[in-house]
């Protein structure tokens, strides 16, 4: 046990380091490229964004298969002739794929903005899901310092172009994407310099590549389909938004959720070094330890809410023209509890069960009910604020239907625990939306306070079982 906390400690300082970093980078331009390239070149750039979100899922579920598989390995023991012919077989398949799309969707553009954000996510599938490869693989084996410098270059570039462009005045949202595009393909070329012995060497025959990808596109589709609708529960309020409000109110939903996302970095980079740690545990552990991180995590969950107040009183001073944005925000915050919990606790736990079949259920049985709601509240209703609440509603959704779940299957009983957090996150948007602000945070202060004391004895305990492991 010891092992294996100096081996998380290891990994998270390196992983809290990247994440640290992307939150600077990315605090610094939310705090800036909004002031100064105007809320519809905003728009267009979170539109650019929004659909480079989708390109990692282009892999067919084939990295997710490797991720799965060799999850906890060492790096000498990947079969790396393999590794090598799958490596190229996704670089040819996405350049036929970016190509054959670009000509397909292009005739029918007739905004010569979107024309060119199109280009340039075709650009992003080729840069992304070739390097999806082998960031999977430095997760898998637990190579966290290299993906964590793989982050770190690919931010640091995109800053420093970006940096140049606004000393320069190029205020452009196609600079941006130019100083995107820069940033991936450099840690590209770091990430396949540090895993070279999967990239360049001699390939497995043909046979066994076939074999090899039909295996890992069977094990990893129902991850990559899984996380595709997870992502797409949100994904299609946005877009039901940017289709029937423009795209400055899709800037400004987009702008609160990329301040949500913010908060939600930190928290989430455990979650990459989560997984190989599971895998490597011994299965009687998983409850305790489910149950002692849950109770440390939602408390800093909670007080993580209350960065609402001093971001909302900077940035409504910084932002003006973004002024409907911080109300949008009183919808959208609570979801940092919900998808962070989603993401660092119970998908870590479900993959590492090897539940991806249940994940991919609840997430299309949710993605359903996010298509319905969407329909009626943003093209029957035509009511942004109810259209807003519902990434919210069904993000929480999810995380509660996830977490009944696994709870079964380690033979948790996980209601009075949901039921708390519902409350709490519920407390929040009712406190912000009918109380003053002063007064607003003033209560929101109160319940923590008062959650705090319901659960010190928990966390008491977890705390020192965590400190003694």
């Amino acid at each position: 046990m010891k092992s294996t906390k100096k081996t998380f400690i290891t990994g998270l300082s390196y992983t809290f380091f990247a994440n640290i970093f992307s939150t600077f980078v990315s605090s610094l331009f939310i705090l800036i490229i909004p002031k100064l390239i105007g809320v519809a070149e905003y728009g267009y750039w979170q539109l650019f964004v929004f659909y480079s979100g989708y390109i990692a899922y282009m892999s067919l579920g084939i990295t997710d298969g490797i991720y799965l598989r060799y999850g906890g390995l060492e790096y000498e023991d990947l079969p790396r002739k393999k590794l090598i012919a799958q490596y190229w077989s996704l670089a040819a398949f996405e350049v036929l794929v970016s190509v054959g799309a670009y000509l397909a969707i292009y005739p029918r553009i007739t905004d010569a903005d979107r024309a060119f954000i199109l280009l340039f996510v075709c650009m992003v599938a080729l840069l992304t899901v070739p390097k999806s490869l082998l960031t999977f693989c430095m997760q898998a084996t637990n190579r966290i310092k290299d993906n964590a410098v793989t982050i770190i270059i690919e931010k640091a570039v995109y800053f420093l172009i970006v940096l140049g462009m606004l000393l320069f005045r190029f205020y452009s949202f196609k600079w941006m994407i130019v100083a995107d595009i820069l940033g991936r393909v450099a840690s590209n070329l770091f990430a396949a310099f540090r895993m070279k012995e999967i990239v360049i060497g001699e390939m497995a025959d043909w046979r066994t590549t076939i074999k090899e990808l039909f295996i890992n596109m069977r094990i990893g589709s129902k991850l990559m389909v899984a996380n595709l609708s997870g992502i797409l529960i949100i994904g299609i309020i946005r877009f039901g938004v940017e289709r029937n409000w423009g795209i400055k109110t899709f800037g400004q939903v987009s702008l609160t959720l990329s301040l949500s996302n913010m908060m939600m970095l930190l928290v989430n980079a455990v979650g990459v070094i989560m997984f190989p740690m599971l895998r490597r545990m011994n299965k009687d552990k998983l409850a305790l330890t489910y149950q002692t991180i849950r109770e440390v995590l939602m408390a800093a969950l909670f007080a993580c809410l209350w960065g609402y107040f001093p971001i909302v009183f900077i940035l409504g001073r910084w932002l003006p023209h973004y002024a409907a944005s911080f109300d949008y925000m009183i919808l959208l915050f609570p979801m940092i509890v919900f998808e962070s919990k989603m993401v660092l606790l119970i998908n870590s736990f479900l993959k590492t069960l090897r539940f991806e079949r249940a994940m991919l259920l609840i997430n299309l049985a949710v993605l359903a009910l996010s298509a319905g709601m969407t329909f009626l509240t943003a093209y029957c209703l035509k009511n942004l604020q109810l259209s807003i609440l519902n990434i919210t509603l069904m993000v929480a959704l999810k995380a509660i239907i996830s977490e009944y779940f696994l709870g079964k299957q380690l033979g948790m009983n996980m209601g009075k625990g949901i039921l708390m957090d519902s409350i709490i996150a519920a407390s929040f948007i009712l406190i912000c939306w009918r109380l003053p602000f002063s007064l607003a945070a003033i209560a929101y202060l109160a319940v923590y306070i008062l959650y705090i004391v319901l659960k010190y004895s928990k966390l008491k305990t977890a705390l020192a079982y965590m400190l003694k492991s």
